[in-house]
């Protein structure tokens, strides 16, 4: 079984970018809060679903940091002119 070096705060950093906290996924994954803390590591597969429901790249789960996500369009579809701090991983 091959486990996959992920990096803790990423798993963290994923959840809470697609809108999920650690009990809506843990029927599905119920060591996702050892993955968040670094006492377990999932498997590559776990890690491969974990990145698909989470709507990022693998890759992304192994990084170091958070990458900057630019947005290539204006979002115009905001609420009395307040401008998008993060946009929504489907924009």
């Amino acid at each position: 079984m091959i486990r996959a070096p992920v990096n803790p705060s990423m798993v963290v950093w994923a959840c809470e970018r697609a809108g999920f906290k650690t009990h809506d996924l843990t029927h599905k994954f119920p060591k996702l809060p050892e993955w968040e803390d670094g006492r377990a590591q999932p498997t590559l597969k776990q890690a491969e679903a974990l990145a698909n429901i989470l709507h990022v790249p693998f890759g992304f789960l192994l990084l170091s940091e958070p990458p900057e996500e630019p947005v290539p369009v204006p979002d115009f579809r905001t609420f009395a002119g307040r401008t998008v701090s993060r946009p929504s991983p489907n924009l």
